[in-house]
């Protein structure tokens, strides 16, 4: 069973770089990323964004980059049309079908990851 994390954030929010901003420390995308990997590892965690800074605050963490269209990343683009360029995206680079993709948002810091290890099972 293959198990990806998508890890999503959007630029230009209504709070300037909330994605990035720094928490302790680190750019608040950080903490939900690094339980993330705790749980699914490195090779099937990615990340998707409009903003170059999103996608680069994480790479050093081993996170894939999928560098989301324009005409899904603005104020009123839908959620669920940036997770299915994702899922298609690992799909397409991958070689085998994803069975759960776990979606989690840049700016959820508190997520546990054996929060994300309830979900899976």
């Amino acid at each position: 069973m293959k198990v990806c994390c998508l890890l999503t954030g959007r630029g230009n929010n209504t709070l300037k770089d909330k994605n990035i901003i720094p928490v302790l420390g680190k750019p608040l995308i950080t903490y939900p990323a690094l339980q993330a990997l705790k749980v699914i590892g490195k090779r099937n965690c990615f990340v998707s964004s409009d903003d170059d800074r999103i996608l680069n605050s994480v790479l050093d963490l081993g996170f894939n980059p999928i560098k989301r269209p324009s005409e899904i990343s603005g104020r009123h683009a839908r959620h669920v049309d940036a997770i299915f360029h994702g899922l298609d995206y690992i799909q397409a680079v991958g070689d085998e079908k994803v069975d759960i993709l776990v979606v989690m948002l840049a700016n959820s810091a508190t997520v546990k990851s054996e929060w994300i290890s309830l979900g899976i099972e």
